[in-house]
């Protein structure tokens, strides 16, 4: 199998022009035509495109021992309703550190390592 890796975006601001998007269809419609549709494509925006993104991995399965909330006075305070968590609206970040699980946690020291995924054919699946 071929693969390609291609940054397909010139830098844009937070509100830019459809100009700039349809370039990048464009670009990328025109690599497409050129490998074929059975050669891998990634599209790498590199920093370049700002979006608004909300990643939940609370409770994922790789956060075996210590996760998220765990160092929070109050977990609650990142309930998830909807798909949505209001926003903390509390002095600062909003939060409240548990400095003494923080203590404990630096004086047992860590030894994580990040998981290894593999696809179907035994090739690392970067994460």
């Amino acid at each position: 199998m071929t693969a390609f890796k291609m940054l397909a975006t010139e830098e844009m601001h937070y509100v830019d022009s459809y100009a700039k998007i349809d370039t990048v269809l464009e670009r990328v419609a025109s690599v497409r035509q050129a490998v074929g549709r059975e050669a891998g494509l990634a599209v790498d925006f590199h920093g370049r495109v700002h979006v608004f993104i909300q990643e939940q991995s609370l409770g994922i399965h790789y956060n075996q021992g210590n996760d998220l909330l765990d160092n929070l006075v109050d977990p609650a305070i990142f309930k998830f309703r909807e798909g949505f968590i209001d926003l903390p609206n509390g002095p600062g970040l909003g939060i409240e550190v548990n400095e003494e699980k923080v203590r404990e946690a630096a004086r047992a020291g860590h030894d994580w390592k990040p998981p290894i995924w593999r696809n179907e054919d035994g090739t690392v699946a970067e994460w």
